[in-house]
């Protein structure tokens, strides 16, 4: 039996209009892209020093990305502003989980969340390509 409830229609977009994504909807990739600014030697970092690299991270990159959100949707439509900020969000939460961990002198959680955190980051940045690519 059919569902008597249609899902919406995606809405088309013109192939030849190329949206310019601003700045503040780039992930930096040596900030929580690619590498995490903790970047190989966070392992040998001293925690402290691990948090306070965490913390310019939450206070910076992130906070510009989510105030900037209805730029965001705006420029791509809420569909896929839903769809990039559920890659990034569990993105957020494993940064604010490593921050704290570092806060609580918990170093192996700390590099874990940070892990977890780049892959998420990863997923938004591959999502934001995807989203702000000719066609899309």
């Amino acid at each position: 039996m059919q569902s008597a409830i249609a899902e919406p229609a995606r809405p088309r977009r013109t192939p030849c209009r190329r949206r310019k994504l601003p700045r503040a909807h780039r992930l930096p990739h040596g900030d929580c892209g690619r590498k995490p600014e903790c970047g190989p030697e966070g392992p040998e970092l001293e925690i402290e020093e691990l948090q306070e690299r965490i913390d310019r991270l939450v206070s910076g990159p992130l906070v510009s990305f989510l105030e900037n959100r209805t730029s965001l949707i705006d420029a791509l439509g809420m569909g896929a502003y839903a769809r990039i900020m559920s890659s990034f969000s569990p993105g957020e939460r494993a940064l604010n989980r490593a921050w704290s961990a570092a806060t609580d002198g918990y170093r192996n959680e700390v590099l874990a969340s940070v892990a977890k955190a780049a892959e998420a980051f990863e997923r938004t940045r591959k999502e934001l390509e995807t989203e702000n690519a000719p066609g899309s």
